[in-house]
């Protein structure tokens, strides 16, 4: 299938800061798989820091950041998406966690480790049934397991790249509802690259702009 690519800088695409809390826009089509799949880019050198979002789960899960492909081990992934055991307390929103460290150029690749056993309760070592990537071609059955998009800011989160797990998988159980909400953070100091199906083809897409443009001028 062709593709087109769309890239955008998560930090510098839209204007100031809103003056209040302003959550990122979620997935538009839950139910549905998202057929838009990323990569991910450091676009600078230093730490990539995430700040929770949200969550809509009854899993424990925590997020990881795997760098040019390297190994990532249980006690370095963070932000965690429930604050206590039994309980169903989301982590504060604006909560951050620094990931790592990157040097600009770097693939990154972002992991949720989902354990079922802990049930409304945070995720722990031992209890984890398995780990979701950011890759969709890493995951059981090539499945996407992630929407991203650009995040403006508000007071509590910088501008950067939201980007929501679904953390069910595989996504055509029959238990999963596809919302992409189910832990949901913004990173900053990565670049995301969306890779979408090409719909109308090359040309028709030129005659569009062109069509565009002549209407533009009928106008003026």
């Amino acid at each position: 299938m062709m593709t087109k690519t769309l890239a955008f800088t998560a930090a510098g695409l839209i204007g100031l800061a809103a003056s209040a809390q302003a959550v990122p826009i979620p997935y538009g089509n839950p139910g549905t798989i998202n057929p838009v799949t990323y990569t991910f880019t450091a676009i600078g050198s230093g730490p990539i820091t995430a700040y929770f979002v949200g969550e809509s789960a009854a899993y424990g899960s925590k997020i990881g950041l795997s760098v040019n492909g390297g190994p990532v081990a249980f006690s370095s992934f963070g932000l965690q998406n429930h604050t206590g055991g039994g309980g169903t307390t989301s982590t504060p929103y604006g909560t951050s966690f620094v990931m790592g460290n990157v040097t600009a150029g770097d693939v990154l690749r972002f992991l949720l480790a989902v354990d079922m056993h802990n049930y409304n309760g945070p995720a722990t070592a031992g209890d984890v049934d398995y780990y979701l990537n950011s890759d969709a071609s890493l995951n059981p059955g090539g499945d996407n397991h992630i929407f991203s998009s650009a995040y403006a800011g508000d007071v509590s989160i910088p501008a950067g790249t939201y980007v929501g797990f679904e953390d069910i998988s595989p996504l055509g159980a029959s238990n999963n509802d596809r919302d992409y909400n189910d832990h949901q953070f913004v990173f900053v100091g990565v670049r995301g690259v969306p890779k979408v199906p090409d719909i109308g083809g090359t040309a028709v897409m030129l005659g569009m702009a062109i069509g565009g443009l002549g209407l533009l001028r009928r106008k003026l």
